[in-house]
């Protein structure tokens, strides 16, 4: 969690940023809407988090099972994070 902080940090502020006109970027807003939208229909979120409790299970290209977890993140800040796969289930795209 502590390795998780300066992430956590720096997605609330671009959320606050974003929240008070300062990020204009259409390309910017092109991605969190796909995100938004990749949240509002997961399996792992629960109300406004991606559910630690929740569990799906996924098959990976050799076909193995791997059992997938929500991060416990409030899926409305997460969004703004810019970290490569920060969706438990690899759904983001890139900024």
């Amino acid at each position: 969690m502590i390795r998780k902080i300066p992430s956590i940090l720096q997605s609330y502020l671009y959320f606050l940023l974003f929240k008070a006109g300062f990020i204009n970027d259409v390309n910017y807003k092109k991605v969190l809407r796909q995100r938004i939208a990749s949240c509002e229909n997961c399996i792992l979120r629960e109300g406004n988090w991606c559910s630690r409790k929740k569990v799906t299970a996924i098959i990976n290209d050799e076909g193995k099972q791997h059992r997938i977890k929500g991060c416990g993140c409030i899926w409305k800040i997460k969004i703004f994070d810019n970290t490569p796969n920060t969706c438990p289930l690899r759904k983001y795209q890139e900024f």
